[in-house]
């Protein structure tokens, strides 16, 4: 098995992800979604917690993860930090993942 580090992109860019984060525990599985249409990475990798958009696979892992989803690979995602912004102000959350496969990346 392969693990390789990563993290949940977008995740303060879109209004909702940051309510969707504040239910996230550590080692829950994040479901994935191909975006194959998406106009800006037909990479794309969209990525949900109970149900609820959270994210994306980073564009630079993107690249394999879509690969491997494609050929319908086993892949998860959980997530292995739970960061905050660290001010009140702004309280962004940040998430850590690991990308597990069988497969090469």
């Amino acid at each position: 098995m392969c693990i390789f580090p990563s993290y949940v992109a977008g995740i303060v860019v879109v209004p909702g992800r940051q309510d969707v984060a504040q239910n996230v525990r550590l080692s829950d599985r994040l479901t994935t979604e191909r975006e194959p249409d998406n106009p800006y990475d037909a990479n794309a990798v969209r990525l949900y917690h109970d149900g609820g958009e959270i994210g994306y696979v980073p564009a630079r892992h993107a690249v394999w993860v879509a690969e491997i989803l494609d050929r319908g690979g086993p892949l998860t995602i959980t997530v292995a930090a739970i960061k905050h912004s660290g001010d009140a102000r702004l309280p962004d959350i940040y998430l850590d993942t690991e990308i597990r496969t069988d497969e090469d990346a």
